[in-house]
């Protein structure tokens, strides 16, 4: 620790009355070496409250005020920068199946070609996602996801991005096939760890992204476990998300290099949730405190519905006071009275594609796969057993969810806001089918009362 700073962090937690948070630091290998780059959504990550969160942001803001200035890096073009950076990064590297015989079989420039449209396809995947090509070798790719640019979410970054790259080479696949006779698979393998990152070299071969560690080290021997058009990550990256991705355990295997064996996880898909909330639901949920009111609010309201009366409620505020887990009590508070809850998220991830929430939950709630063909059929018979009153609504449903055969010619027709508009009211009338609650009632307080008793 610094000059003029204290040296002990339970002591310095409990003098600005966050003692009693000072178990939860350390089990979280929180020190003084990392407190002070701690952001907002770490301490989110580790459970503070709001009000234990502004506390804190005020105290390391005047903690930062009273430490030295940054010393200047002692660099010149000949010696190295001494001001290495010591975080933690996930690490993918991408492999490109069969790159040897391919290029015995093809033309140098047409292997060119064929590496270009992979690099261009890994890359395109990778800038979804914020990461960073760090480095290209012929038929692979080394990307960093927390390095230069960090994320809260970097491990489930690089895992979108890689199933993303082997769902990209279908496009390509189809060109390459019918022009060289060669279609492209890949195998990525992904690990999460510390590293130190700064200068490494001297002179012309100086490298000033490298990164120190075995974190890389570990991800390519991860990556030469995998199948090919699979995802394995390691056990230290499941970890941080666990809940976000499905998985299958490949178990533990011995990796070159590496002293001790290591579980590896192979990527199988989207988990249906992708809200950030439901997939910490898992660690466990701090007790609801002064939300009676909104709680008592929220029961009233779903009583008048529940009645017959159409009722809604818009719940906002800042980022982290609380809105889901207001949501989710209420939720526990209905467990026991029949109804259905549709959840739809939105992800900053996905905000190139329009709909994403809603086609993800009308996919699974139906049991339809838009890959699949035949998909449009059972549809059909999907809203056929709903007995959804809406003219055409197979239709449209069949266009949002661009299911193979479907009647795209009037969407394509439509002005954005008709097909919207004809959208919303596919989703209204499908949903109101689902509702496991009768249609409105039609008579009054007391007979609706007598036919509840009478059930």
């Amino acid at each position: 620790m610094e000059t003029g700073a204290p040296s002990d962090l339970k002591t310095w937690l409990s003098g600005i009355g966050l003692g009693s948070h000072a178990e939860r630091f350390v089990d979280n290998g929180v020190d003084w070496d990392v407190l002070l780059e701690l952001t907002e959504a770490d301490l989110k990550e580790l459970g503070l409250s709001l009000g234990d969160r502004k506390r804190l942001v005020r105290a390391l803001t005047g903690l930062r005020q009273t430490q030295p200035g940054p010393r200047p890096a002692a660099r010149d073009d000949s010696g190295p920068n001494l001001a290495a950076e010591r975080r933690q990064i996930t690490v993918m590297f991408v492999d490109l199946v069969g790159s040897t015989p391919m290029s015995e079989k093809l033309d140098p420039e047409d292997m060119r070609d064929v590496l270009h449209a992979f690099h261009a396809n890994c890359a395109a995947a990778i800038e979804v996602e914020d990461g960073h090509i760090a480095r290209t070798m012929g038929d692979g790719v080394l990307v960093y996801f927390g390095y230069p640019r960090a994320h809260e979410d970097d491990a489930a970054r690089a895992v979108r991005a890689a199933l993303a790259i082997i769902d990209g080479l279908r496009a390509p696949n189809e060109g390459l096939a019918a022009q060289h006779g060669v279609r492209l698979q890949t195998r990525i393998g992904i690990h999460t760890g510390l590293v130190v990152v700064g200068d490494v070299g001297a002179g012309t071969t100086r490298d000033k992204e490298a990164i120190v560690g075995e974190t890389p080290n570990i991800a390519a021997r991860v990556q030469s476990e995998a199948q090919a058009d699979s995802v394995v990550v390691s056990a230290a990256t499941r970890r941080l998300i666990e809940s976000l991705f499905t998985f299958e355990d490949v178990g533990l295997r011995a990796l070159k290099g590496v002293s001790m064996p290591v579980r590896l996880w192979r990527v199988t898909g989207l988990a249906e949730s992708i809200d950030r909330f439901d997939a910490r639901v898992h660690r466990g949920l701090t007790p609801l405190v002064g939300r009676a009111a909104e709680l008592e609010m929220l029961r009233q309201r779903w009583n008048k519905a529940h009645d017959g009366e159409m009722r809604s409620v818009l719940l906002v505020g800042e980022a982290g006071i609380g809105k889901s887990r207001l949501i989710r009590a209420f939720r526990d508070v209905l467990r026991g009275e029949p109804h259905q809850t549709i959840t739809w998220h939105c992800s900053s991830s996905y905000r190139n594609s329009a709909f994403l929430p809603v086609i993800l939950w009308l996919s699974r709630a139906l049991s339809i796969d838009p890959q699949e063909h035949g998909s449009v059929d059972r549809l059909q018979a999907a809203i056929d057993s709903l007995d959804v009153r809406q003219a055409r609504a197979t239709a449209t449903l069949s266009s949002l969810l661009g299911l193979p055969g479907a009647e795209t010619a009037d969407a394509a027709e439509m002005s954005g806001l008709v097909f919207k508009r004809k959208v919303l009211d596919a989703l209204a009338a499908t949903i109101e089918a689902m509702a496991p609650i009768p249609r409105p009632w039609s008579c009054c307080a007391s007979c609706r009362n007598a036919c509840r008793r009478r059930g």
